[in-house]
């Protein structure tokens, strides 16, 4: 039974806890990239940590997929919904809806987010720098669905504050989109879900 219960907890808390320490390493890497304990962060790549994001995610769904099998396998009513009983269409199907769909929008999102600001950076190179493009994919596959819908318009509302408060303050223009974008990361990855139910998008989880 406390097996159970530790083993139930890490599936909650373990994509909540990664993400969190991706978001600590870049803004370490951002505040504190000489620090001589924290060296080592430079050679942590912001493309890398975007493909270790993937990585896990998909990994974490494999474990999700067996464990619901299982768990409808060894259940006296649930396993009626398993061959021989019902075509494996069926599971399949509820591990897609439940498990794999909300991946795949989160994927498709994060890219094409990525590829407008490629697009951008292609056109008007003074809007965002190569060294941003990768953070943009990062961020935008760390809030995942449905905060990405969050996310966007969260990230335009920091960057124009940001930018204006250069334009007054600092009588510079200055386009970064660095601390904008990890900004509001931490706001969507804390309050993403409050977000969420404050604007009635519930319906876009899944």
């Amino acid at each position: 039974m406390l097996t159970k219960f530790f083993f139930s907890g890490f599936l909650v808390w373990a994509p909540f806890v990664i993400s969190g320490l991706i978001i600590l390493i870049l803004i370490a890497k951002k505040l504190i990239p000489n620090y001589k304990y924290l060296k080592f962060l430079k050679k942590i790549s912001t493309i890398k940590l975007a493909y270790i994001v993937i990585a896990l995610t998909f990994l974490f769904n494999v474990l999700l997929t067996v464990i619901q099998y299982f768990v409808w396998h060894n259940s006296p009513f649930a396993h009626f919904f398993l061959p021989p009983f019902t075509p494996i269409n069926y599971f399949l199907g509820y591990i897609f809806l439940h498990f794999w769909f909300s991946i795949i929008l989160s994927f498709v999102f994060s890219l094409i987010f990525y590829f407008i600001f490629t697009l951008i950076k292609k056109y008007r190179d003074d809007v965002v720098n190569r060294e941003e493009l990768p953070l943009i994919l990062l961020a935008s596959l760390l809030v995942g669905w449905p905060k990405f819908v969050v996310f966007v318009p969260t990230f335009f509302l920091v960057a124009l504050i940001f930018s204006i408060s250069n334009l007054l303050v600092f009588k510079k223009k200055n386009n970064s989109l660095s601390w904008p974008l990890i900004i509001s990361l931490i706001i969507v990855f804390l309050g993403g879900t409050y977000l969420i139910n404050l604007l009635s998008l519930s319906v876009l989880i899944i």
